[in-house]
């Protein structure tokens, strides 16, 4: 059983690699794949949900060791129920009202400045490095916060770069008017505070687990 275990947790690490390798090659050069790269992002999305339940580093007492029946819940598992699972809740707001703003072709040539868009220039990646940075650490999967945490380093650039090189040109004036009136690329303070206590809640319940 553990080799099987063990056989999936490799295959889902090459997955990964390779769909996030697929989706910043397309996005680099520009490609007109939407579509492709939504499909990727939904197949990489739905392999890191999971991946805690294979993951060899998983916190005993956490969530997918309960799941999984190799451990019994502890203290720290469970306040991290709690904790991880209202912070999560917060990013999945601020997900789904950036996607539903941007739904449809209204602002496909518009630089969008309403809603969620009014605290951050790129409200769905932080959205998205809240809800995977709960989710993991409420499951205690130690290897999904490396791995959403170099996806969210990743997206910091990748922003980066859209802004320099692709928003700067296509929008002009009107971007760099945004940009003064809109300082925070992702990073705005609840962000900065939600992500900030996920991972020293997850610090100190991993050094809770390891040290008893």
């Amino acid at each position: 059983m553990n080799e099987i275990i063990t056989i999936v947790f490799t295959l889902m690490i090459v997955l990964i690699i390779a769909l996030t390798s697929s989706i910043f090659y397309l996005r680099i050069i520009e490609s007109d794949r939407t579509n492709l790269i939504i499909f990727f992002g939904g197949v990489l999305a739905l392999i890191l949900f999971f991946l805690p339940f294979f993951d060899p580093l998983k916190m005993r007492g956490y969530l997918a060791g309960i799941l999984m029946q190799t451990s019994t819940p502890s203290l720290y598992g469970v306040l991290m129920i709690f904790l991880a699972g209202n912070i999560g809740i917060y990013g999945v707001h601020v997900f789904l009202s950036s996607v539903n703003i941007m739904r449809g072709d209204r602002y496909k040539d518009k630089v969008i400045s309403s809603g969620q868009f009014s605290k951050r220039r790129h409200p769905i990646f932080a959205g998205f490095h809240i809800v995977g940075l709960a989710y993991n650490a409420l499951m205690g999967s130690i290897t999904g916060i490396i791995i959403t945490s170099i996806l969210a380093v990743l997206f910091y650039w990748d922003v980066t770069r859209l802004e320099n090189q692709v928003y700067k040109h296509k929008f002009g004036k009107t971007y760099e008017a945004y940009k003064r009136a809109v300082p925070k690329k992702i990073y705005s303070f609840d962000i900065i505070l939600a992500v900030g206590v996920l991972y020293v809640a997850w610090i100190i319940g991993m050094l809770g687990i390891y040290l008893s």
